[in-house]
């Protein structure tokens, strides 16, 4: 049967507290202030060319989506100016067959148009946070 020696438990505690001490030391060297702030430095410009590209990215997004609204706008006109040339010619079903398909484009304009708000705030927060890292 194992008994334990007299006094082991102080020689036990003193082994930790000595573990502790060189674990403690190699910490304080390990933590260079200047490697840390190097690395901090390396970090923040990581993340200012992240975001730098993120707003590339919605800008041209942003940019997309201002194309296929004035082109729907302009189909969208020229879709009733061909109503109206049928509807002088008296051909009134062709003039509602276009007037029909200017109220599809109609339509996909409204959701394109959210699409280009949401796109134009995007792009306001990402040049905010840009300008909040440089």
């Amino acid at each position: 049967m194992f008994t334990p020696l007299k006094g082991g438990g102080d020689q036990m505690g003193r082994f930790f507290a000595w573990l502790r001490a060189l674990f403690n030391r190699m910490m304080n060297r390990l933590e260079d202030p200047d490697m840390m702030l190097d690395q901090a430095r390396r970090d923040m410009a990581a993340a200012l060319q992240e975001n730098k590209e993120k707003a590339v990215q919605a800008i041209t997004q942003r940019n997309n989506l201002q194309d296929m609204v004035d082109k729907n706008e302009q189909k969208c006109a020229q879709l009733e100016n061909q109503a109206t040339v049928a509807l002088k010619q008296g051909n009134r079903d062709l003039a509602r067959q276009f007037l029909r398909e200017k109220a599809n484009y109609e339509s996909t304009q409204v959701s394109l148009k959210a699409s280009l708000a949401q796109a134009n705030e995007t792009v306001q927060m990402v040049k905010v946070a840009i300008r909040r890292q440089e």
